[in-house]
């Protein structure tokens, strides 16, 4: 389980379940958000339980999505075999693009200044 190993090694893993979440927003483990429906899932559980004790982070990715990663083909040129294995680069799975998202990051700042 992430929690486990956030516990251990005090590294953001990722998490799974509600109550996964919560406990880790008050032990003081330090999270990252990948988008924009988990970071309202986290709102919910912060506003019922208080700041969270350890770092929420917002994966940004600066760049946006050519069109190319929607198919699948950059990551079958990269000979990875698709999107859902992509962790880094254009095509990567995690955190919301920038230039699609600006809007949207700028006001979950704003909205929750327990983000970091």
């Amino acid at each position: 389980c992430g929690l486990r190993l956030a516990l251990q090694d005090g590294e953001a893993h990722p998490l799974g379940t509600q109550p996964e979440l919560a406990f880790a927003l008050t032990a003081g483990v330090s999270l990252n958000v990948d988008n924009l429906q988990e970071l309202e899932v986290l709102a919910e559980l912060v506003q019922a339980s208080g700041p969270p004790r350890g770092r929420v982070g917002l994966r940004v990715s600066p760049g946006g999505l050519p069109p190319s990663c929607t198919s699948g083909a950059e990551a079958e040129k990269e000979g990875i075999g698709g999107r859902a294995t992509l962790t880094a680069g254009s095509c990567s799975k995690f955190g919301l693009s920038l230039p699609q998202h600006e809007a949207e990051i700028v006001d979950a700042f704003r909205r929750h200044p327990w983000l970091v």
